[in-house]
This record gives C-alpha cells, sequence and structure tokens, in this order.
C-alpha cells in the first residue's frame, strides 16, 4: 500500500491568470499580444531610477518608452518639409523697412533705460512714430490685398 501521493492541482488555476478570480472588481487579464510579452530586467541604482522615473514624468511618457527611444527603436514618423510660400518680393521689402524702423525705436528706447535718461525719450514723437508705422503696415496690406485679387482674376 505504498502510493505516492502527489498535489492535485485545481481546476479553477487552469485561467490565464494564475490562481482563482478574486472579485469581479480584479477579473483574470485577457492574454498578452505575443509581441508584447518580453521583459528585460535591468539592474540600476536608486538614484538611477529616480531619474529615469523623473525623465520619463517630465517627457509624459512610461519609462520603458523613454529606455526605446533612447535606444533608437522607436520609429519616429517622417516630417515632410513644405517648401516656403511665394512671397512678392516688394511685400517683403516694405514690410522689412517697417521692421527695421520698429528695430530703431526699441533700440532708442532701450539705450535710454539703460543710461537711466528716459527723459530724453519725447512719448509723443515715440507714438507719433509707432502710429505712422502703423499706418504703413495698413497701406501695405491693402496695396498687397489689391494686388491678390487682380492676380486672381
Amino acid at each position: 500500500m505504498s502510493e505516492e501521493k502527489t498535489a492535485r492541482i485545481p481546476v479553477s488555476d487552469t485561467e490565464p491568470c494564475e490562481g482563482m478570480q478574486a472579485s469581479p472588481s480584479t477579473p483574470t487579464s485577457q492574454p498578452r499580444k505575443a509581441q508584447d510579452d518580453q521583459r528585460i530586467s535591468v539592474r540600476v541604482l536608486a538614484a538611477e531610477k529616480a531619474q529615469l522615473v523623473a525623465l520619463a514624468k517630465l517627457r509624459d511618457t512610461s519609462v520603458s518608452e523613454l529606455l526605446r527611444d533612447a535606444l533608437g527603436l522607436v520609429q519616429r514618423p517622417k516630417r515632410t518639409l513644405r517648401p516656403p510660400p511665394k512671397v512678392d518680393r516688394k511685400l517683403l521689402i516694405a514690410v522689412n523697412a517697417v521692421g527695421t524702423n520698429c528695430n530703431q525705436i526699441a533700440r532708442a528706447i532701450n539705450s535710454a533705460r539703460r543710461h537711466g535718461d528716459m527723459r530724453q525719450l519725447d512719448a509723443i514723437d515715440i507714438l507719433t512714430t509707432l502710429v505712422s508705422l502703423d499706418r504703413q503696415l495698413a497701406s501695405i496690406r491693402l496695396s498687397h490685398s489689391k494686388m491678390e485679387e487682380d492676380n486672381a482674376d
């Protein structure tokens, strides 16, 4: 009567997840796809792990995705570069002249502020020049829109 006794495997332990289902709130998991089931374990110092987690959080990604990216395993979609739009040369020159005038005004104001002599600048002159530049831009926009309408016909 020497029978060797072995442990029985309960029927409930043959499901995809080991052990019995604890409750409806923790159901057994679905089997993963074959491509997602590989794992690699890497030992790092606690400080290194903290750096990886912080960097992943900063980039709004997972540590796994961060490491894949660092290894060059992430395929990024290629960006297609569009050629710059064609712009009327006269328009470009006119807008550039207005921009140059704005830069000269800003340079004068910054220089006076740096030397602590804002009194030498006349606010009325500055406002007059800025209004003049605004009118120049409005005139440029108007003439350019008329040219576009004429070219569309």
